[in-house]
């Protein structure tokens, strides 16, 4: 059984009444696949994987001092707060 025939088959069950709510939802859908396919002809597709693996692997492998995002994150969202955290500590 292909996509299309389950999917097919899932529209059958759905009520008259709720079918504009899933049209608005597959239009959602077309048009979100249509920027993902425009997202990676622009940026380089399933290659761009490769690259963003090995961007992290040269940042890990970096011997300079950094600091965890989400610690950032969390210390400035913090701010202004009653319990605003410390700065974070560079590793």
């Amino acid at each position: 059984m292909s996509a299309r025939d389950d999917l097919r088959d899932m529209l059958e069950g759905v009520p008259d009444e709720r079918l504009d709510d899933v049209r608005t939802y597959l239009e959602h859908l077309r048009e979100a696949d249509a920027a993902w396919i425009a997202w990676q002809e622009r940026y380089g597709g399933a290659g761009s994987d490769e690259r963003v693996r090995a961007a992290v692997a040269e940042a890990d492998a970096d011997p300079r001092s950094s600091m965890p995002h989400e610690t950032v994150v969390a210390w400035l969202r913090s701010w202004g707060t009653d319990h605003q955290l410390p700065p974070p500590h560079k590793r």
